[in-house]
């Protein structure tokens, strides 16, 4: 969006709030706060700029205007020039947009660039087949049933040894399930050998030494599973990317997994189906670069975070299971 889609607020009204404590700051004092320098009961304002013409810490504001957005007094929106605070208002500070796939992709290009990030390419992954999506979105729908099954298949994939698994403990469900799954995966060819056992109850596999079966049983059957659930919830106008290569300022090299724009909302995904704390502080500053929070900044794992809530306060990243996956998206774009 341009920038001068936005009316400029004079902040000279605020000095005098600047002598009141942080701590002071109830929420529904900075929504009458909104309301005076707005001088009326709409328009729009960027948060770093309220931030700075306050003296407040922008943490402590984000907060405080998370709580009011969550309220549905107002909603933020990520611009080109950064997240701006919209109260009360649809069209009368902003230019009418007719919404599509290229323009919410114009938008996305445009948001990045403004935030000095260089877009490089975007990987194709068509080199796997509709039956190796159909499989992924399988693996995703019924992980819980596939749990200690896939922990075993990723303890051989450095050295593709051949893997017992028994099947006497699981329930009959469970075993079918995964019976099923071994069929497909040896039908993809990402097994180059499989034989099912009654007695004991067992499966025997060895993962094909292909970089197509590492990679797919890894991680990417996850980042096909995400971007399939995601797609079929958003009925808005919208473009999902996935692996864009892109240089950040620095010139450090990056690939996301999953960038998400609705009409003007930039969301971006990543995907990891193994222990991710220790890249959760680069994706903390990534995020912070890109005027991010954990609103917009989204890391999904096959199962939830057991401290979801002090990973988001931490590090500004929403971080949540596959079971909650849909529920995150939803709230996230007010989605019934």
């Amino acid at each position: 969006m341009p920038d001068d889609a936005y009316l400029q607020k004079d902040f000279t009204s605020t000095a005098i709030l600047k002598e009141i404590p942080e701590d002071g700051f109830a929420v529904v004092g900075m929504f009458f706060m909104l309301r005076e320098i707005f001088g009326c009961d709409e328009g729009a304002v960027n948060i770093r700029l309220l931030a700075s013409s306050l003296g407040m810490d922008t943490t402590l504001i984000y907060k405080y205007i998370g709580m009011l957005e969550d309220s549905g007094f107002i909603r933020t929106v990520a611009t080109p020039s950064g997240r701006h605070i919209e109260l009360f208002t649809r069209s009368i500070f902003r230019r009418e947009v007719e919404y599509t796939e290229d323009t919410c992709r114009k938008y996305l290009y445009d948001y990045l660039a403004a935030h000095n990030v260089s877009v490089q390419e975007t990987q194709k992954l068509s080199e796997y087949s509709p039956e190796a999506i159909k499989t992924a979105n399988f693996i995703g729908k019924n992980f819980q049933k596939f749990k200690k099954f896939y922990s075993a298949i990723k303890t051989t994939l450095d050295d593709c040894k051949t893997l017992d698994f028994l099947l006497e403990d699981a329930d009959l469900k469970t075993s079918n399930m995964i019976i099923s799954l071994c069929g497909h995966l040896k039908m993809l060819g990402y097994l180059s050998s499989y034989a099912y056992g009654r007695s004991p109850r067992m499966v025997t596999i060895k993962v094909s030494k292909t970089s197509e079966a590492h990679n797919f049983l890894s991680a990417v059957w996850l980042e096909h599973h995400v971007f399939s659930r995601i797609s079929s919830i958003i009925a808005s106008p919208h473009v999902l990317v996935r692996n864009l290569h892109a240089v950040l300022p620095e010139k450090e090299q990056f690939e996301f997994d999953l960038l998400l724009c609705v009409r003007e909302r930039i969301f971006w995904i990543e995907s990891k189906t193994g222990k991710y704390s220790s890249f959760l502080p680069k994706y903390s500053r990534i995020a912070r670069l890109l005027g991010l929070d954990y609103r917009n900044a989204i890391l999904v794992s096959p199962e939830s975070a057991e401290d979801e809530a002090e990973l988001a306060g931490q590090y500004g990243i929403t971080c949540c299971g596959l079971a909650e996956l849909e529920e995150v998206i939803r709230s996230r774009l007010s989605i019934t």
